[in-house]
């Protein structure tokens, strides 16, 4: 069912008279934004949410590459209703690394921050063709719609979301595919941990960033032995680059936009309490101007089940 309303009070209210029963806001699984309204201010659609009592603090926000309603007239996964589907899916591209989850209480807090600008999941519309050869309209959730203030002011892709979740100590698993003898190797990251150091010298702003993967070998595309010393140091190496990669693209994409969307500002604060009361007032022009050092450990612990490949060239 869909109504409109001049406020999102009386669009609601709009819509209870259009139902055969009274709507229960605790059953609110997402609330989608379109893109043209996020750039506006998202500020108008989150109040209401917060302000009732009804709605639950873990209800996911959303931002439509275009229409919300078009994300809504199409099922995300296997589920049939859209909504539950990209409640589910808001949850698996985060633990991929795929997409931030946030929620409405997330939300909440990130715009009442004087630093830390919001980030929300990206979700847009795809065409897939089934196995009968019929093509269906699908929904994805992936990449990250960047906020300063409570207006939309850019994305970021796959690899900058995965620089971001880097930072934000947030990647559970993924993978991670490298270019290496002659074809595409997979790495499953099993274990990741991060830690942010702010640091001021000469009056430069320093961001230390230290992390710390472990991943195993998800599968290979050449026939080359790659679990000898020499092939497992030269796949940490690739490793530790595209990590270093996707770190510094969502850095400088972030400086680009002048979004602190990695809490530095926070970090600061806590570390130089005195110091803050001057950068505060010019963070916005602070932030596109910080330091980053990367110290990134990255190890490979395992190969799966086997060792060698299976076929090997005759």
């Amino acid at each position: 069912m869909t109504t409109t309303g001049e406020t999102v009070s009386q669009a609601i209210r709009n819509l209870s008279t259009q139902a055969s029963h009274r709507l229960f806001l605790s059953h609110t699984h997402v609330v989608v934004i379109g893109r043209e309204a996020a750039e506006k201010g998202i500020y108008r659609f989150i109040d209401f949410f917060a302000r009732d009592p009804e709605p639950r603090p873990n209800i996911r926000v959303l931002i439509a590459e275009k229409e919300a309603k078009e994300i809504m007239r199409h099922p995300s996964g296997v589920e049939s209703i859209p909504a539950l589907g990209l409640y589910r899916a808001v949850q698996t591209a985060a633990l991929n690394a795929l997409a931030p989850d946030i929620t409405l209480q997330d939300a909440k807090i990130r715009l009442a921050s004087e630093t830390t600008e919001l980030v929300v999941p990206l979700t847009k519309l795809y065409v897939e063709e089934g196995i009968d050869g019929e093509k269906k309209t699908r929904v994805d959730v992936a990449g990250t719609a960047v906020f300063r203030g409570d207006k939309m002011v850019g994305t970021l892709n796959k690899k900058e979301t995965r620089g971001l979740h880097w930072i934000l100590d947030k990647v559970k698993t993924g993978i991670i595919v490298i270019e290496h003898a002659g074809g595409k190797q997979s790495l499953e990251i099993v274990k990741a941990k991060s830690k942010i150091t702010p640091e001021i010298r000469d009056n430069e702003l320093v961001v230390k960033i230290k992390l710390d993967v472990n991943t195993i070998l998800g599968d290979q595309q050449c026939v080359k032995i790659l679990t000898e010393p020499d092939e497992i140091a030269l796949l940490e190496e690739k490793q530790t680059a595209e990590i270093r990669t996707e770190i510094t693209g969502a850095v400088k994409k972030a400086q680009e936009l002048k979004a602190d969307i990695f809490g530095f500002g926070d970090e600061f604060h806590r570390k130089y309490p005195e110091q803050w009361k001057k950068l505060e007032q010019h963070w916005v022009e602070l932030f596109p101007a910080i330091k980053i050092e990367l110290e990134i450990k990255s190890d490979i612990k395992g190969t799966g089940a086997i060792r060698e490949p299976i076929y090997r060239l005759r």
